[in-house]
């Protein structure tokens, strides 16, 4: 009898452990720098030319002391294209980490992509979030981004 006890009470430590192991991270929006909204809805402008600046870069600000695991950026493209995607790490030290880069990415109509991007230790927090979506043959598309904070 108190073998099969010893079963069940293992049984059920096992079961209600389970969920915290397999649990999904808690994800906090991070807000556009200048807009407070929570997203951004661009219109692809031209590359730059040095005298005329493009709109591909969009900087997420990441609120102080959250010690966020990742950082997740979805990009949604209401039309087909090769899309430049870069996402970058600023640091308060003056220093960035690209941590995902990719040229010409294919995307079609309502796709959606996703990038993530780990700081470089749980003591030094990136202060800002840098998405930067473009690309010579999408000018004109409208695309919505969005960057989270993990834990």
């Amino acid at each position: 009898m108190f073998r099969s006890l010893k079963i069940c009470v293992m049984l059920l430590s096992a079961s209600l452990a389970t969920p915290l192991l397999w649990a999904k991270p808690q994800c906090v929006p991070l807000k556009v720098v200048g807009s407070g909204l929570y997203a951004v809805n661009k219109s692809i402008s031209v590359p730059a030319t040095g005298i005329v600046g493009n709109n591909w870069n969009t900087d997420f600000a990441v609120p102080s002391r959250n010690n966020f695991r990742s950082y997740v950026a979805r990009v949604q493209t209401p039309r087909n294209g090769q899309y430049d995607l870069k996402l970058v790490l600023k640091y308060p030290d003056g220093s960035s980490r690209v941590a995902y880069e990719q040229a010409a990415r294919a995307m079609g109509v309502n796709d959606s992509f996703r990038m993530t991007a780990r700081p470089r230790s749980m003591r030094k927090e990136p202060y800002q979030v840098n998405l930067l979506v473009g690309g010579t043959t999408v000018v004109g598309n409208t695309i919505t981004a969005t960057v989270s904070g993990c834990s």
